[in-house]
């Protein structure tokens, strides 16, 4: 086995800046996840809300969608069990967004444009 040779002080000193800053930079890098984490939890303050639609059904009952989250459906005989099996729906729709680590909000702009005459 060979015998490493010592390094001189200057060596030393570059490799001891080095150590300094990675840890600098560990450092900032987690600072930064921390801020975007909250900039996130902020966003979802903010639009803490999902528009639903019930549509009534000819058979009976309600087809429930949510026009801001593709693919989020349900329905229910009654208006209170669609409201329930939408919030229900909707809790999985927020589950696996974050699991596949997706956005959850969407970007959609609304706006209302009067009828015309």
């Amino acid at each position: 086995m060979a015998k490493r040779r010592k390094m001189t002080p200057e060596e030393r000193a570059e490799w001891e800046a080095q150590k300094q800053r990675s840890r600098r930079f560990r450092e900032l890098l987690e600072q930064r996840q921390a801020r975007d984490e909250e900039l996130r939890a902020a966003r979802m303050q903010q639009q803490a809300e999902v528009e639903f639609v019930f549509e009534p059904q000819a058979e009976g009952g309600y087809r429930v969608y949510a026009p801001d989250l593709p693919g989020l459906h349900a329905r229910g005989d009654t208006l209170d069990e669609a409201t329930s099996n939408a919030a229900a729906a909707l809790a999985v729709y927020i589950d696996g967004l974050r699991a596949a680590g997706r956005r959850i909000d969407a970007g959609i702009v609304r706006r209302k444009l009067p009828l015309p005459a």
